[in-house]
């Protein structure tokens, strides 16, 4: 028997590609996504899959899914924008933390294991002591969010973990660091900073940064991220929270010195939005996923730009 797995946000950069991993794991997927972010065109990837256009917030909705038939709840539908959330918090909360709880009351009721996607945003200033800057962040650092989104996403957190202790629920809580590759935006509301410099590089248009570009990112690749969250909800040994990146850190300014080095693009430096939520290393330290579940980053940077990079091209092409 094929096994049904829900995965909210499926039409989305993270969970599009997720769907491709359960499929390629003989896995039929629901995908829930009421597509303010997602795109029917990512679900091309896809061989198995039913799709349920709605929100999390739409509860009358949510009753009609086939709780019955699904195993596994992977939930990613989420807001996750730094800036928009300074300029909007109160829809952060309102999606990020009482969607999360729509999600998680089905959960409880029908009785099927839950995992989220969280953000290693939610370390906010603690990621910048000396020790998480050289050997990475870890799950037993202190959280300390500086923005709503970040507050939003321990929030909901904090919520799942109730479940888990108040109600017995089977719950994982996964903190991916800067996630990039196909399926994600490339537009300055949407976009991640490596898919909105790759669209600007081939098309020779000037790569702007925030701040003086020092900065640094942890950047993992999505199928990695993936591969991570397949992982992590099958495995019986594994802990509450689980970090996924590489380990390894390049500043936006090399990263934009990388991404021009074959365009006529220049580089410049622009005021910051926010700079009070900026947060200048953010490193992971993945060393528990790879102990409990022998899991480890495969893509380098550059094999990810590369891959990155041919998708735009292709997108721009069609």
């Amino acid at each position: 028997m094929i096994n049904k797995v829900l995965v909210t946000g499926g039409a989305g950069f993270i969970g599009s590609w997720l769907c491709k991993h359960l499929n390629d794991n003989n896995q039929h997927t629901i995908v829930l996504d009421d597509l303010s972010f997602g795109k029917k065109s990512n679900l091309k990837i896809l061989s198995d899959y039913t799709f349920i256009e709605g929100s999390i917030l739409d509860e009358p909705l949510l009753d009609e899914v086939p709780w019955d038939q699904i195993t596994q709840v992977y939930h990613l539908a989420a807001l996750g924008d730094v800036h928009d959330s300074l300029d909007n918090p109160k829809k952060y909360m309102n999606v990020n933390v009482t969607g999360t709880h729509n999600i998680l009351e089905k959960c409880r009721e029908f009785n099927i294991p839950f995992l989220m996607t969280s953000t290693c945003m939610v370390y906010g200033l603690h990621a910048q002591y000396e020790e998480a800057t050289i050997n990475g962040i870890a799950e037993h650092h202190n959280t300390l969010p500086v923005s709503p989104y970040g507050a939003s996403k321990l929030s909901a957190e904090q919520l799942a973990i109730s479940y888990h202790y108040g109600y017995g629920c089977s719950i994982k809580i996964a903190r991916p660091f800067n996630t990039y590759g196909p399926h994600q935006a490339t537009n300055n509301k949407e976009g991640g900073v490596i898919p909105i410099f790759l669209q600007k590089a081939l098309n020779n248009k000037d790569l702007m940064i925030f701040g003086d570009g020092t900065q640094n990112r942890d950047f993992l690749y999505v199928k990695d991220c993936a591969n991570f969250l397949y992982k992590f909800m099958n495995s019986q040994n594994a802990p509450l929270i689980l970090n996924a990146g590489t380990g390894k850190t390049i500043s936006i300014l090399d990263l934009a010195k990388k991404i021009v080095t074959s365009s006529s693009s220049s580089i410049h430096m622009q005021d910051h939005p926010h700079p009070q939520s900026e947060i200048m290393v953010l490193k992971c330290n993945s060393d528990l996923a790879k102990s409990t579940l022998n899991w480890e980053s495969q893509y380098t940077l550059d094999q990810g730009l590369a891959e990155n990079k041919q998708w735009i091209s292709e997108q721009q092409n069609d």
